[in-house]
């Protein structure tokens, strides 16, 4: 790499070079973006270029560029999240609106955002940022979306506007290898929020009554949706169990 002028820039900001004519002089242009501070370390053998106690703020496209090379990078940094699939808890009543955020990943300008609900894996909107545009895909699963679904231009976060207990479920954000899910509870309006449990297919869980004994004239009922389920007296023992619109932004 003798002669070799080495080069790193973040999106198109020169952040660190190293001159090997110059009998490997390192520089850093940190101060061209405080987001790096002290930050950045460069390997004057290797060329190699750490950055050290990131925060999501790092996220984006890192440019490797020598005289007879160039590479690039994407690195997205989740703020307190696993990059191995993260996931974040959310309710709402009915009749409200929920937005699911992206405010802490930076996208490239040719990366493509997909939202996805968990019902058949269906693709409900898609943010292209080479075109600046975005779909809505509110028609499918028999119009469930439909004139609910938005798109904030800045953030690129997906709001659910209006929603119904039928839009309860797991969302996924998927950009490049980064895949983020959202569960959504939504609560009709004859329930109290009190507590709020996500378990995964196939797991057991147990909602506790609280309650020491049952006495002889109890009478216990548990709901699911609208479908009641009842436990009568102790005395019988008797148990029931249930089994396309295109924008521009």
């Amino acid at each position: 790499m003798d002669g070799d002028l080495i080069q790193w820039r973040f999106f198109n900001t020169l952040i660190a070079e190293i001159s090997k004519q110059a009998e490997g002089i390192t520089e850093f242009y940190d101060d061209l973006d405080v987001r790096f501070g002290s930050r950045l370390k460069l390997d004057n053998q290797t060329g190699s270029l750490t950055i050290t106690n990131t925060i999501s703020a790092l996220s984006g496209r890192y440019e490797l560029q020598t005289n007879s090379l160039r590479k690039s990078f994407k690195i997205t940094v989740l703020s307190g999240l696993d990059l191995r699939g993260a996931h974040l808890a959310l309710s709402a009543m009915e009749g409200d609106s929920v937005t699911l955020n992206t405010n802490f990943i930076k996208m490239a300008d040719d990366d493509l955002l997909q939202w996805k609900f968990f019902d058949k894996n269906t693709l409900i909107a898609e943010i292209n940022k080479q075109t600046n545009s975005f779909t809505l895909y509110d028609d499918v699963l028999g119009g469930r979306f439909r004139d609910r679904l938005k798109v904030d231009n800045q953030t690129l976060s997906l709001t659910i506007t209006n929603i119904t207990t039928q839009h309860a479920g797991r969302y996924e954000l998927q950009i490049f290898y980064i895949r983020i899910n959202y569960f959504l509870t939504v609560y009709g309006g004859f329930y109290k929020e009190d507590e709020l449990t996500h378990v995964t297919e196939g797991d057991s869980f147990t909602l506790n009554s609280d309650l020491t004994e049952l006495k002889d004239d109890d009478v216990i009922q548990w709901r699911c949706g609208y479908a009641e389920h009842t436990k009568q007296t102790e005395a019988e023992h008797t148990n029931c169990i249930s089994d396309h619109h295109k924008h521009h932004i």
